[in-house]
């Protein structure tokens, strides 16, 4: 035996002392060319000792360890018998142990095009850019590149050994490959195995026979030629330099050591320039619950599957609304969540073409404004041409998520605030300038819409498109994916008007989850709402809306006051996950006195500011962001807020208010018994209603309403 330093052994862990197999173990062979130490290689190929090891000749080396621990034990040299427990190599595949095994394989010598490949890829857009920084972590590691692999399916080597002579002859394309066979090879199926085989060369050296290497090549050298295999780089140069190199690739973080080195490699090699300008990477694909898809879990989806079950445009929403800085999650019950988005904008284009095919409208295809425009009209302008802006500046930095999320805020602006706001300029009986002008604008803003999103759902921007453009517009693009890109017009952009609107919404929202909380229905219509605004900022807003705002919440007067606390009681707790820790033994003492001075807190808190409290004679300071606030609304009020704004709805209903909303509820009623009888919208209808004479006198007063 041989005993050497290395510093593969340390001192901290085990005995200091260890056996190296350089026949079986990286770090052993390693030191076995520093050392100069002999190999034994005990094993085949499948696993099992080779002749001459005695009784363990032929056996698995999975079987051999209790033979081994007898033979120890029977010599005297068995001191102790125990499990360990340690990380070990598996298959990926099927879980069985894996063991290292000395062969000899094909290596292309990397070190010399390093310092080249480390200044191509520094040339890279690398999205997000640390991943530039992994590439580079790579290449300062990376090894010699083993090129071969002991397998049959793959790309043959064409490496030919000539036994008579040691020379190795390197067949560089099929023609010379039939020269130097002194056959026609198109004879063969295929260039692979077996064919391939069978089909012998005459030695460049010696003009003995050479036969082929049995082993294939590795799969990344046949992806990483791509660049140069695909686009004619030795038939028609100008050709490939039209399309070299590529603007952009998309692919997950293990490319980095695999698909993308490999192009890298191929192309410094050949150009001595990166074959790619923008890479996109991303983290894992994990399934909704955040788990790694395998077979063995059962939650793998297949690509076809779910093009079948959920459509590949929801597919590609799915994946686009995520940060690719960490890991993707996909699956059927975020791909629901996608559909009832994409929906949200495919019923605005339902109602278009709904009143559209009534009303038969003259639209052009103009990004203008149309003449006679209602401050709604303005003011979706306003949000499509910001939208337009902030989206083709996200496209232009590859991110997809930034794009989804400014186009799904606008879908909800475009069916729940302008939709929904102008509906009755488009079931007016008479066409007149304003209901042509609705009509153009949002016909304007479904078109470019539909533009803006098409990169990334291109089957149903399409089919939106052959409907509103191509078959009104003979010549207009053939197809959503020739027409230009949407440009903003940022003369059209009113930040004001778009600031007031936001205001609106805000205060119609929390009006809505104050009659959530109180039970109560849009329906009936109640008699006041409160509201505090968080700023004189947004009273133009609120002035500016102010019908709007009282339609949709369906309540009749509005005040602004200064508090609310005639109305509402505060609510104020410690965010104990924030707070809990520091405070330790201390906490319940805080929460009374928090308690004793909730309104000072909340009052200091809403407007941002520090929050002091005393605890046990020491002075204690919060940030905002530790405290949960909120208002509990006081009898006969619901109170909703948000910050520093709040509303407070008045929830007392007199007979004239319940009476209302009898008669809402009865058209409510009327709509869905019109639905489920199969009526159109243009159908008109005789209407009976059997009741008391109260319930009549009730409705013969609202009947204009009806």
């Amino acid at each position: 035996h041989r005993v050497v330093c290395d510093k593969m052994v340390g001192e901290t862990e085990g005995t200091g002392i260890v056996h190296i197999a350089p026949g079986c173990g990286a770090e052993d062979f390693e030191v076995h060319k520093a050392q100069g130490i002999g190999i034994v290689d005990p094993v085949d190929e499948a696993g099992r000792y080779l002749d001459g090891f005695g009784q363990l000749t032929g056996m698995s080396v999975t079987d051999v360890a209790p033979i081994v621990y007898e033979s120890l034990r029977e010599k005297g040299y068995l001191v102790k018998k125990e499990k360990l427990e340690h990380r070990y190599p598996v298959c990926w595949r099927c879980g069985d142990e894996l063991i290292f095994r000395l062969v000899d394989e094909w290596f292309i010598r990397s070190d010399a095009l390093r310092k080249r490949l480390i200044e191509a890829a520094r040339t890279v857009n690398w999205i997000p850019d640390y991943m530039g920084r992994r590439m580079e972590d790579w290449l300062n590691n990376m090894q010699d590149w083993c090129i071969s692999r002991r397998r049959f399916w793959g790309l043959p080597l064409p490496f030919y050994y000539c036994s008579d002579c040691g020379h190795i002859t390197m067949v560089g394309s099929k023609s010379e490959l039939a020269k130097l066979a002194g056959l026609s090879i198109e004879r063969l199926p295929e260039l692979h195995r077996p064919w391939i085989d069978a089909v012998p060369i005459k030695c460049e050296k010696c003009g003995g026979e050479a036969v082929r290497t049995k082993d294939v090549g590795d799969c990344w050298m046949d992806a990483g030629i791509v660049p140069f295999s695909t686009l004619k780089y030795k038939e028609d140069r100008e050709f490939w330099q039209k399309w070299f190199p590529a603007e952009f690739i998309c692919e997950m973080r293990e490319q980095i050591r695999l698909w993308f080195y490999s192009m890298l490699f191929m192309s410094v090699t050949l150009e001595g320039r990166s074959p790619y300008e923008n890479v996109l990477i991303y983290e894992k694909v994990f399934d909704e619950h955040g788990e790694p898809m395998h077979r063995a879990r059962r939650n793998v989806i297949w690509f076809d599957e779910a093009v079948d079950k959920m459509g590949a445009d929801i597919m590609r929403w799915l994946f686009a609304s995520q940060n690719t800085a960490y890991n993707i999650s996909f699956g059927y019950g975020p791909g629901k969540e996608i559909k009832r988005k994409l929906l949200t904008f495919w019923n605005a284009y339902s109602f278009f073409m709904t009143y559209a095919s009534l009303d038969q409208p003259d639209v052009v295809l103009t990004d203008a404004p149309a003449d006679g425009l209602a401050e709604l009209d303005r003011w979706v302008l306003s949000r499509l041409h910001t939208v337009i802006h902030g989206a083709t500046e996200a496209y232009e930095r590859y991110n997809a998520m930034s794009v989804v999320k400014q186009v799904e805020a606008f879908f909800d602006d475009l069916s729940n605030w302008y939709i929904r706001r102008n509906r009755r300029r488009f079931w007016r009986a008479t066409s007149d300038t304003d209901k042509q002008a609705a009509y153009q604008t949002l016909y304007t803003v479904l078109t470019e819409v539909t533009k803006l999103i098409a990169p990334i759902v291109p089957f149903l921007a399409e089919e939106i498109y052959q409907n509103l453009v191509v078959s009104v517009h003979p010549d207009a693009p053939r197809s959503v994916h020739l027409a230009d890109f949407p440009k903003a017009n940022m003369e059209l952009v009113d930040a004001s008007l778009e600031a007031d609107a936001a205001v609106a919404k805000r205060i119609v929202s929390l009006g809505l989850s104050a009659r959530n909380k109180a039970g109560i229905k849009v329906r009936q219509p109640l008699g006041k709402m409160l509201v505090r605004l968080e700023s004189d900022d947004e009273r133009g807003g609120l002035e500016r809306f102010m019908a709007d705002i009282l339609d949709e919440l369906n309540v009749k007067t509005i005040k602004v006051v200064d508090s609310l606390q005639d109305v509402a009681e505060p609510v104020v707790r410690f965010n104990l996950k924030l707070v809990g820790p520091r405070l330790g033994a201390k906490l319940v003492e805080a929460r009374r006195v928090l308690e004793s001075e909730r309104s000072r807190v909340y009052d200091s808190a809403i407007k941002g500011g520090l929050v002091s409290l005393t605890v046990d004679g020491e002075k204690l300071s919060f940030e905002p962001s530790e405290l949960v606030l909120g208002l509990e609304g006081r009898e006969g009020y619901s109170v909703a807020a948000t910050g520093a704004l709040a509303v407070a709805l008045d929830t007392t209903l007199d007979e004239e208010l319940m009476v209302e909303g009898m008669v809402r509820e009865l058209v409510r009623h009327v709509q869905v018994m019109r639905k489920d009888a199969g009526f159109n919208v243009e159908d008109r209808i005789d209407l009976y209603v059997a009741c008391d004479d109260q319930v009549r006198s009730r409705i013969e007063q609202r009947i204009g309403f009806l």
